[in-house]
């Protein structure tokens, strides 16, 4: 098999390869985990803020269902220019749990802006769990990439696709961003066949990406060479001619254009905390 082939075949199944396994911290303690809420349309997605002590050292994305009536509000609020949301659990509880999917739902208050930052309740509504996007327990002390090699994850939809930056050790920067969506149709079946596509992204800092990636730019990305072919197990017969995606991964990750910064932030995960 040859190497840029089986490095496609790992894209394939490249969200397996960074999780941490949820169950492993089922007996974590229940905590109240505030998150960041975003989306368009119907699909909907929360991203753990976390924090370097347990229960919130956990980096958690997760594609979710909120009611009509929020969706409703929240679209409106987008078109008046709000981009930023987040969610505020009504009740405690232990968030492997919830990455791992026994915990099917949770009530919580919708906020337009921070919830803990001046941000404005808008309503209420259940929160399902969906989907896993992304599950990863913090440590401290773990190397991180080196500059320019920041690792990032692209997942979405055929209309909206996200670009979320993965966190590894202190001090370090809490990161999701829109991206112009691909229009290809072979690019966005690749994309929507799977919970998320692991990136690694040129970024121009001498130390880590604190900043952020430069939204006027195209972004310089590439498939995670990390995985090795002994992940390679997928079957690309029933999703798409092989030499054909292949062909075009160069284009696709050379040409990532951010469209908008939903949330940049080092408050929890930066310098001084």
């Amino acid at each position: 098999m040859k190497k840029s082939l089986c490095f496609l075949i790992a894209l394939l199944t490249a969200h397996s390869v960074f999780a941490t396994d949820p169950k492993n911290y089922y007996n974590d303690p229940p905590g109240g985990h505030g998150m960041i809420l975003f989306g368009q349309g119907d699909d909907f997605f929360i991203s753990h803020l976390p924090m370097w002590m347990n229960p919130h050292d956990y980096q958690m994305i997760a594609k979710v269902k909120i009611s009509q009536e929020i969706k409703n509000i929240i679209r409106k609020e987008q078109d008046n220019g709000t981009s930023l949301f987040s969610l505020a659990p009504s009740n405690s509880f232990v968030l492997p749990k919830l990455a791992g999917g026994d915990i099917p739902s949770f009530p919580a208050e919708i906020y337009k802006g921070h919830f803990e930052r001046d941000g404005e309740e808008i309503g209420n509504s259940k929160v399902e769990f969906e989907q896993l996007i992304l599950f990863k327990k913090l440590k401290r002390d773990e190397p991180s990439p080196p500059p320019g090699k920041q690792k990032y994850v692209l997942f979405g939809n055929a209309d909206n696709q996200y670009l979320v930056h993965m966190a590894h050790g202190y001090p370090e920067i809490d990161e999701i961003l829109k991206i112009t969506p691909f229009k290809d149709p072979e690019v966005v079946n690749l994309i929507t066949t799977n919970p998320s596509v692991n990136l690694v992204c040129k970024t121009k800092d001498t130390e880590k990406n604190m900043d952020g990636l430069d939204e006027s730019v195209p972004q310089q990305c590439e498939v995670d060479q990390e995985i090795s072919c002994e992940e390679c197990q997928n079957n690309l017969d029933d999703i798409t001619a092989a030499s054909s995606v292949e062909s075009k991964l160069p284009q696709l990750f050379n040409s990532i254009m951010i469209e908008k910064d939903i949330y940049t932030d080092t408050q929890d995960l930066g310098r001084g905390h």
